[in-house]
């Protein structure tokens, strides 16, 4: 019997480490999360202790291998013989029948290992269709050889085999060509070494499962997927399409340039200019006191607006990824691009007419007297460089409701069509420096001897062609919003 009992109790002791998360002098508090038998879909949480009776410090790094399970905080530091908590949360609306998760479990102590925090239970309750999209099942390694994936997740994670079935094939539709998936589960020890390996040699810190790599890029998490594989995916196509892929982007250039120009030197923009030069002579700054303050004054106009048209374009970039959204933008537009013509050739008639007070499309008096009490009040002022910079983003704010009929249309309809969101940026910032230009060639003018009488003549002589070409552009805008297949980025995700 004695002989019985010590060979058992060392094979029980060993057993027992290999299901308790225990790393040498850190302890968890339940070991594990037993979720017994779910009767309905609603959400679970939990409290877990983590004990460290050791003397140094040690930072714990909790990860969740599904979706469906959440952390919070998934990283804390915990002082010697100290104990810290964290909350797990759990979500079952996409789980059938077993439940068989695990938490991957670090820290940054040399001498602990890693271990799985396991999470278990059982689907009690009937399951509905979470309302996917009708689509065959697709075998993950199957899908041709155009563009190559490799997906690194948790077999048991049924969000994962929803992205395989639902996302993969929309993508492949949405770009024209075949994926092959790569699967590999990260449930293997060296399936997750490898992942590890892989990232360190990308400079990649890893952050959160599952991990998705494609074309050199490594998304991590579903929120990183859903929103950048249409990217890095496009990214590789146009790689291996030999140059053809940059076609509509070159394209792209021209009209981006034009309407920058047209919106720089519409009556608004312009008389503001002279409004300025005015300003300053009357002021008694000198030739190269101009030049300074045009120089400080064109940077803070451009640096505004290109924030300005950044912060929209964002907002609207993630707004049209839902297609009920990018709909009603479209039409949206479209209407408003109609009537902004429309106005454009009616202020060009009330201008050949000699009634250019009776212009609809202008700032109204309050934004023109505000900007003519910013200019007098700055251009006096001793402080030339401060002073043109804050001058530079006043007036752009308050000229934003004129200018902003061609700015705002342009990053909707134009911009948001070109696939890479880092090309959408660079349109922008090509957009500005068109819109500057106006700005710059007067300033140049001014020192070598243009007055603000004859620019006034100028703008007198050229509003009603100005006018001609806003409504021009205007029509423009509108025919590619409608006979145009404007690329918004798709939700590939949809169906979550």
């Amino acid at each position: 019997m004695k002989t019985c009992m010590k060979k058992i109790i060392p094979l029980l002791i060993i057993m027992t480490s290999l299901f308790i998360p225990a790393f040498g002098e850190i302890y968890f508090t339940p070991t594990e999360w037993n979720l017994g038998i779910l009767t309905s879909p609603s959400p679970l949480s939990t409290e877990v202790l983590i004990e460290n009776t050791g003397e140094d410090a040690v930072t714990v790094q909790i990860m969740p291998t599904c979706d469906c399970v959440t952390v919070n905080p998934e990283e804390l530091d915990i002082a010697p013989q100290s104990t810290g908590k964290v909350i797990l949360f759990f979500d079952p609306k996409d789980e059938t029948g077993t439940i068989d998760k695990f938490l991957l479990v670090r820290t940054t102590d040399p001498g602990l290992g890693k271990a799985h925090f396991p999470i278990t239970g059982k689907i009690g309750y009937d399951t509905q269709s979470t309302g996917a999209p009708d689509s065959e099942s697709t075998d993950n390694g199957l899908y041709g050889t155009s563009v190559e994936i490799v997906f690194y997740h948790d077999l048991s994670c049924k969000i994962c085999e929803k992205f395989l079935e639902y996302s993969i094939p929309q993508l492949e539709k949405s770009l024209g060509t075949d994926i092959k998936v790569i699967s590999k589960n990260l449930n293997d020890p060296a399936v997750y070494t490898e992942l590890i390996d892989r990232l360190k040699k990308m400079n990649i810190e890893q952050k959160a499962f599952p991990v998705l790599i494609a074309d050199g890029h490594a998304l991590q998490g579903f929120d990183d997927i859903c929103s950048n594989i249409q990217d890095a995916l496009s990214g590789g196509l146009a790689s291996q399409s030999n140059g053809t892929g940059f076609q509509e982007q070159e394209i792209a250039f021209l009209p981006a340039l034009i309407a920058g120009l047209i919106d720089g030197i519409n009556p608004c923009a312009f008389a503001t200019i002279v409004a300025l030069l005015s300003a300053l002579t009357l002021a008694g700054r000198q030739k190269r006191e101009i030049l300074v303050m045009g120089i400080f004054y064109t940077a803070a106009v451009f640096l505004t607006y290109f924030l300005i048209g950044l912060g929209f374009f964002k907002i609207i970039r993630e707004a049209s990824v839902f297609p009920i959204v990018a709909l009603i933008l479209r039409w949206t537009i479209f209407a408003v691009l109609i009537v902004f013509a429309g106005l454009s050739v009616y202020d060009f008639i009330m201008i050949k007419k000699g009634n250019k007070e009776k212009m609809i499309l202008q700032l109204n008096a309050i934004f023109k007297k505000r900007i003519q009490t910013t200019i007098k009040s700055h251009a006096r002022s001793t402080a030339i460089v401060f002073s043109s910079i804050i001058l530079g983003f006043l007036v752009s704010l308050f000229e934003l409701g004129c200018t902003g009929q061609v700015y705002a249309p342009f990053i909707t309809v134009y911009v948001l069509k070109i696939k890479q969101e880092f090309f959408g940026y660079f349109l922008l910032l090509l957009y500005n420096l068109a819109f500057i230009l106006p700005l710059i060639i007067v300033f140049i003018l001014v020192y070598f001897g243009l007055n603000s009488r004859k620019l006034a003549n100028v703008l007198e002589k050229s509003m009603g062609w100005v006018k001609i070409c806003l409504a021009v552009l205007f029509i423009f805008l509108a025919f590619l919003t409608v006979f145009y297949d404007i690329q918004f980025q798709p939700n590939v995700c949809s169906w979550m």
